[in-house]
């Protein structure tokens, strides 16, 4: 019995904040509401998937309000997530993606909640493993751009955005590519990268330039005009020597009427943010090629 009502009232909490009952955040609202984040969190430990997924949904639902409690209770939220993580058989599992829920949302809204190293390797390598998999890409794609949000510098992520790359040319689902585009993208911008693993990641996009599928190619040419509209400027000038041939070849070459329009509209881009030095480089290339 004592079961059965743990899940009606955590099934009442979470219809309340669900339907937006917090909406006004009064603080005579909130001050009844915060005495129950370490009892949510105690519930994670329940030997009940009911109550487990209603409290991770409840809390993922609280964790942006200011709740004085929330800072004690973030890093055992933390320990519970992981706990409950290893014991689920995939990504895919309906307590994997609840769990994925509270994680982006304490990595997001939740300052308290500072992860351990060893507690974010094994998310990296575990959350991540199958992000070509429908089933796991929304909640996934969601704590991977909070994850980036926190520039947690692991090896791991590396590797991470190394797949997602991947996906993004290679995924026949256009939301798939879209999510791992701003992903990338957010990754190039906000991360911290040295000049060699930025070359890497250009050099990635250049070679899809051929990839046989029009989407990956569109993709990729929708990537370049985010990097070079993006891009510090003192970072774009010095990949504008690679960035301009392969250019150059979609606009004359591609199959696609498409790709070929994409390609002109990047190369347009490109030369209009290139200061003189670059620009008479260009122009010399251009009259090598002619002749």
């Amino acid at each position: 019995h004592e079961t059965l009502v743990l899940e009606f009232c955590l099934t009442l909490l979470h219809s309340g904040v669900r339907r937006g009952a917090l909406a006004g955040r009064s603080p005579e609202l909130l001050a009844h509401v915060d005495p129950a984040v370490p009892l949510l969190v105690r519930a994670l430990r329940s030997r009940h998937a009911g109550c487990v997924s209603l409290a991770l949904r409840t809390l993922a639902h609280v964790v942006p309000l200011p709740l004085p409690n929330l800072a004690a209770a973030a890093p055992k939220a933390g320990k519970a997530l992981t706990a409950l993580l290893q014991k689920v058989p995939n990504v895919r599992h309906p307590i994997a993606q609840d769990c994925f829920r509270l994680l982006a949302a304490l990595l997001r809204d939740c300052p308290a909640y500072q992860p351990t190293t060893a507690q974010l390797r094994f998310l990296l390598r575990w959350a991540f493993e199958d992000l070509g998999e429908a089933g796991a890409q929304p909640t996934a794609f969601a704590l991977l751009r909070a994850l980036l949000g926190r520039r947690v510098v692991v090896p791991e992520v590396y590797d991470v955005m190394d797949r997602v790359q991947q996906i993004m040319v290679r995924s026949q689902a256009a939301p798939v590519r879209t999510c791992c585009g701003v992903a990338l993208l957010q990754f190039l911008l906000d991360f911290p990268l040295g000049p060699q693993r930025l070359k890497q990641h250009v050099a990635f996009l250049l070679a899809n330039l051929e990839y046989e599928y029009e989407s990956g190619r569109l993709q990729v040419l929708d990537m370049l005009a985010q990097v070079v509209g993006k891009f510090p400027l003192e970072v774009l000038q010095a990949q504008s020597d690679v960035l301009l041939m392969p250019l150059v070849v979609r606009l004359v070459n591609d199959s696609s009427p498409k790709a070929r329009a994409a390609a002109g509209e990047v190369l347009r881009a490109l030369l209009g943010r290139l200061e003189a030095p670059q620009l008479d480089r260009a122009v010399s290339y251009c009259r090598a090629w002619l002749e």
